[in-house]
């Protein structure tokens, strides 16, 4: 008799407990249904803010100085060699590759860099100047359709910038495996004397240079912001397909600043 009752209690515990862990099992998934979140929902919710610091974290790069003076790009698209200098650090973000300016109040009120995005880095101020705007030494990094030429892919940013490509002719030269590219006019363009004037240039410049930056403006206006501003730089395109058929470059060299040695640009294997 005393084993049978403890039989029934013990039956009657095990459907109790049995019964209580149904119903918070139930009241779980209806707590989940009303919150609109589920457990296996959690982690990438938590883990998403964390993926995307680090990915704004991994997209800039500030290079104050290396002793090889040798810097490679994000993602490893490229890498060349520069005149390394702790006063004017190499940044690179959103693919754009440029010096930093060091400047104090006096300087940047003298030459019109107020208002330009500032940065300090070891209680020194900085700013980064407008890559194309400014004719920045620098080089920039852009997707290529693996289908699309170089010609096609310099021909479809000049749209992006709403001009039309027909109004530009594209060079191309071969450099060893390189392949490079620089936006010229289509037609033949003379400066008027008013256009000269209107450049801005001190007197005594030399004619020459003047209708040099005369007919950069005229490339800029009717072509691209990738075309040569004039004076002695250099605004070319490189595209290497044996090492990366989906990435092709813009150099923008000013010809006044020759930190960045851009003969010694490569371009990285990519597996």
């Amino acid at each position: 008799m005393d084993n049978k009752n403890i039989s029934t209690k013990l039956g009657v515990a095990i459907i109790i407990i049995f019964s209580l862990t149904a119903l918070a099992f139930v009241l779980l998934c209806e707590r989940s249904k009303s919150t609109g979140v589920i457990q296996s929902d959690i982690d990438p919710i938590i883990q998403k803010p964390q993926m995307e610091k680090k990915q704004d974290i991994e997209s800039k790069k500030i290079e104050t100085n290396s002793p090889s003076g040798k810097y490679t790009s994000i993602d490893n698209v490229i890498e060349f060699r520069y005149a390394a200098s702790k006063d004017r650090p190499i940044y690179e973000k959103d693919g754009i590759i440029q010096y930093l300016w060091q400047i104090n109040d006096d300087w940047s009120a003298s030459v019109g860099m107020e208002g330009y995005e500032p940065m300090n880095i070891a209680e020194k101020k900085y700013a980064i100047v407008p890559f194309l705007e400014k004719s920045q030494e620098g080089i920039m990094i852009f997707d290529k359709k693996e289908s699309e030429t170089l010609e096609d892919a310099i021909k479809r940013l000049i749209r992006q910038q709403g001009k039309n490509p027909s109004n530009c002719k594209i060079v191309k030269e071969q450099d060893g495996e390189k392949e490079k590219a620089r936006i010229e006019l289509a037609s033949e363009y003379k400066p008027t004397e008013k256009e000269l004037r209107d450049i801005g240039l001190p007197e005594g410049i030399a004619q020459s240079v003047k209708e040099s930056f005369a007919i950069g403006a005229k490339k800029r206006e009717l072509c691209s912001m990738f075309c040569n501003a004039g004076g002695p730089g250099v605004s070319v395109f490189e595209y290497d397909s044996k090492k990366n058929k989906s990435k092709f470059i813009f150099e923008q060299a000013s010809g006044y600043d020759s930190s960045i040695n851009f003969h010694t640009v490569e371009f990285l294997s990519q597996k």
